[in-house]
């Protein structure tokens, strides 16, 4: 026998069973559960208990915080050395293990340039971290940084070369330094 639920809201809403389909049309009867009947909530199956498992909150979000410092530290440092003016701001992310937490971000401007370095979530499919590097106010992402094992990642994509013919554009994952930082703020200076 085979059995269907619906979970919206983290709340089981429907359940079927394939004893459920009559067969004549084919066409499903939905069931309500007995735990709703009841008024109790089913909460085997919710979206957050799908997720990772965080077993120290305060730990894991220190960890975090720390990673986003040392990176906008960096950054900071890296941008005004080539000549960029750079403003520090902090915003609140909001992530269903970590909760609500205040982060660094890096606004960095040279000549009518202005580029934003924002964290995006610690919580992220195939990493351990995403911050975005984009243009601003055009929200055009330039690159994104993930923390991926024990050092960050730059995913950054090379500014089209407008005499090709070709559609394709390749993003290249490239070492987190002082260089790879350097040039692309330096392309974004230069292509804005």
């Amino acid at each position: 026998m085979m059995m269907m639920a619906v979970v919206l809201a983290g709340r089981l809403l429907v359940t079927r069973t394939d004893r459920d389909v009559p067969r004549r049309t084919g066409r499903p009867e939905l069931s309500i559960p007995q735990a709703e009947a009841s008024g109790r909530e089913d909460r085997s199956m919710t979206m957050a208990e799908s997720g990772p498992v965080i077993e120290d909150r305060e730990a894991e979000k220190n960890a975090w915080l720390g990673r986003l410092e040392a990176l906008a530290r960096d950054v900071k440092g890296w941008a005004e050395a080539a000549g960029w003016r750079t403003r520090r701001i902090t915003k609140t992310v909001n992530e269903r293990q970590l909760g609500r937490y205040q982060v660094p971000v890096l606004l960095m401007e040279k000549d009518t340039v202005e580029v934003v370095l924002n964290p995006v979530a610690r919580l992220v499919p195939g990493a351990s971290g995403a911050v975005d590097l984009y243009l601003s106010p055009a929200y055009d992402d330039i690159a994104s940084l993930y923390f991926e094992g024990d050092r960050w990642v730059v995913h950054y994509c090379e500014p089209p070369n407008p005499s090709a013919t070709e559609g394709e554009v390749a993003i290249t994952p490239r070492p987190y330094d002082e260089a790879t930082i350097r040039a692309i703020l330096d392309g974004m200076a230069a292509h804005a």
